[in-house]
């Protein structure tokens, strides 16, 4: 009885998992790879109810390879042509682990991982797939490194303010980075970015490029100024009078010439004078202006300078009375303000009565003057002087104070020798009283000098 439920077994499980074979799917850390480089992938089954075994069939291509292989199986397959099969023989329902597996990158391009269910077959465990799908991983290429850069010219001439390009390649051709640093030599003579040179000055520089791993090419770069090919001036005459002031223009040709400067000159200071293109009238007559540029060339113009005359001048007060040593002022006006020539000249009829001098009358006695004012054309104004008799300042007289009455001092009388009775006392006794007595009469003799020189000053004083 056994042996026919032993048999029956077998004949009913085969039929089981035919009908009713899981899924599967696979799940790895990294799906870009450098070449060299692994990554660990799992592979997990979907089991449906009443499946007594979900496997799995694994193979790659491309530049990628499995290895590595664990399962939770009871048996795998040993990997011949790259395949491997994994299985799990316990009932299960659900998602769960059937295995998993290291990949390792080995050379650039796309590598690709075939999996998929497979159903159970004979008792030898082959299997057939009955579901496939591809899980892929990308492989970089590993970094090129730049071995050179070249420039399209070894040399670059240029006009100060023009622009010029220079190209750089990297080689290889499929290097990683193709980055390029460029520098100038001398930043006052020609500039450069990214391969564009523009000339600032003239002179020579050295153009450079440079790979990011210090590869390096250079171009030697010159630049010239655009040298001025004429001038022109503008008005070609100018007419403008004493004291006033005229505009010359001057445009130098190219435009776009390196050195702009001009240099002005006048042929008579005297008549004209000119600062940066700003013509003054100096005096009467004319005089040539001339605008030089830096490397020579030249243009001219002729300036004619006028007097503007003077039609008249009117005098301030026209009648001024001043008396004999005071001053009084006469203000002149000519007439336009911008005539050229201003100058004045004061005149007295009578110098005996007036005097002037720059409009400053002065009166010198009574009596009534005239004074004139006259411009350099010969026009005129008067002034009508009065002089007047000076007020007189009484001056009083102060009192003189009396002297002092000097006081007279009584003459001091004679003193009177003290006569001295004669005593009979020891030498130390005579000793002292001599002394004494000497002091005494020393003491009055001084007060009668000094009484003496006292009355004698007095006496002076009288």
């Amino acid at each position: 009885m056994k042996k026919i439920l032993f048999i029956l077994g077998l004949i009913i499980l085969p039929l089981n998992v035919f009908a009713l074979t899981g899924s599967t799917s696979i799940t790895c850390a990294k799906n870009t790879l450098e070449v060299g480089g692994t990554t660990t992938c799992t592979i997990s089954g979907t089991a449906n109810a009443g499946v007594s075994v979900v496997s799995a069939k694994l193979s790659s291509s491309g530049g990628i390879s499995i290895s590595e292989i664990t399962s939770a199986s009871i048996w795998q397959g040993d990997g011949e042509g790259g395949n491997f099969e994994l299985y799990t023989d316990e009932n299960k329902t659900g998602t769960f682990q059937i295995g998993s597996f290291k990949v390792t990158a080995n050379s650039a391009g796309t590598g690709t991982i075939t999996f998929g269910s497979v159903e159970f077959g004979d008792a030898d465990f082959n299997a057939n797939t009955i579901s496939s799908s591809v899980y892929t991983i990308t492989v970089n290429a590993p970094p090129v490194e730049a071995t050179g850069v070249s420039l399209n010219s070894a040399s670059l001439t240029l006009n100060v303010g023009s622009t010029g390009t220079v190209t750089a390649t990297v080689s290889p051709s499929n290097a990683s980075n193709k980055t390029i640093t460029w520098t100038t030599s001398n930043a006052k003579v020609a500039t450069v970015s990214n391969g564009t040179v523009t000339g600032v000055g003239a002179g020579t520089a050295t153009i450079t490029a440079k790979t990011s791993n210090g590869k390096t090419a250079t171009v030697a770069v010159t630049v010239k100024e655009i040298a001025a090919t004429g001038i022109t001036v503008s008005p070609t005459s100018l007419n403008i009078a004493v004291n006033g002031t005229g505009t010359i223009n001057a445009t130098i040709s190219p435009s776009n010439a390196t050195n702009k400067t001009v240099t002005w000159t006048t042929s008579n200071g005297k008549v004209a004078t000119v600062s940066n293109g700003t013509v003054k009238g100096v005096g009467a007559g004319t005089a040539t202006i001339t605008a030089r540029t830096s490397n020579g060339k030249s243009a001219t113009i002729t300036v004619t300078v006028k007097e503007i005359a003077v039609t008249g001048v009117t005098a301030t007060p026209t009648t001024l009375n001043v008396s004999v040593g005071s001053t009084a002022t006469i203000t002149a006006t000519i007439s336009p303000n911008n005539a050229s020539n201003k100058t004045l000249t004061w005149v007295s009829k009578d110098p005996s009565i007036a005097t002037v001098s720059n409009g400053t009358v002065k009166g010198i006695k009574e009596g009534t003057t005239t004074i004139t004012v006259k411009t350099a054309n010969g026009k005129t104004a008067t002034v009508t002087v009065n002089v007047s008799k000076a007020q007189e300042q009484k001056i009083e007289e102060k009192e003189e104070e009396p002297e002092p009455t000097p006081i007279e001092e009584p003459e001091p009388e004679p003193v009177e020798p003290t006569e001295i009775e004669e005593v009979t006392v020891n030498d130390s006794i005579v000793s002292n009283v001599t002394n004494k007595l000497v002091l005494v009469i020393a003491a009055f003799t001084i007060l009668f000098v000094i009484s003496i020189i006292i009355n004698k000053k007095k006496g002076k004083m009288k």
